[in-house]
């Protein structure tokens, strides 16, 4: 490498374009290795050469970036199920397994609470386009799906509910488009984690009673 009278090193513009891809590598976070390859296909001149084996590597760190990140939100979902499940029984002494300290699932399993043969649909305090039948057939499903939860919590704008991580997700997510299509004022989102399924609905304040009774929370 030469060198000027003052001592420098003196690159010319084919090296300096060869370090000016070497570190584009780098903000890529390309190993070593990597590097090296594409450098070594960068000397042979073909521009296009170098651009479908860069294609082929961001392509590739793509993939695990986004496995990365899918990663971090489902340790985001336990973390938020872990400490949602604090609280929701406190042991009178010592920890136990049901306090949510030292077990990974959510306390004791909650049964639903059935909607009522006799009940008068027009106290039901669900505004939707359901007419009387359907509604009860409605609120009917929620109380056998809540069958399967482990647990149902109540939430400032909704609540949220548990089911074991064996449960057809599909079926849960099913009956909450239903749900929303008829109740558009509602919101309705699913975690799908290693431990369990999480579904929580969201509302304005004023149609807290509809989620309490979708979700067999109302007394």
């Amino acid at each position: 490498m030469p060198r000027s009278a003052s001592g420098y090193r003196v690159y010319d513009d084919r090296m300096v374009g060869r370090l000016r891809l070497i570190a584009r590598a780098k903000e890529l976070d390309l190993s070593l290795d990597e590097i090296a390859e594409l450098a070594h296909v960068w000397d042979r001149d073909q521009c296009s050469s170098v651009q479908a084996r860069l294609v082929d590597l961001i392509d590739d760190k793509t993939a695990q970036a986004r496995g990365r990140v899918a990663e971090l939100e489902g340790f985001v979902r336990d973390l938020d199920a872990a400490r949602s499940s604090l609280g929701l029984r406190t042991a009178d002494g010592p920890c136990d397994d049901q306090c949510g300290c030292t077990t990974e699932h959510a306390p004791s399993r909650v049964a639903p609470v059935a909607l009522s043969p006799n009940t008068d649909l027009e106290e039901v305090p669900v505004a939707c386009t359901l007419d009387g039948g359907e509604l009860r057939n409605r609120i009917g499903a929620w109380h056998e799906l809540l069958r399967e939860a482990t647990h149902v919590q109540p939430l400032p704008t909704g609540g949220r509910v548990w089911f074991e991580p064996q449960i057809d997700a599909a079926v849960v997510a099913e009956l909450a488009a239903k749900e929303q299509r008829c109740c558009a004022f509602l919101s309705f989102s699913i975690a799908i984690g290693r431990d369990a399924v999480m579904l929580e609905v969201h509302g304005p304040p004023d149609t807290r009673p509809v989620v309490d009774t979708l979700l067999g929370l109302a007394r």
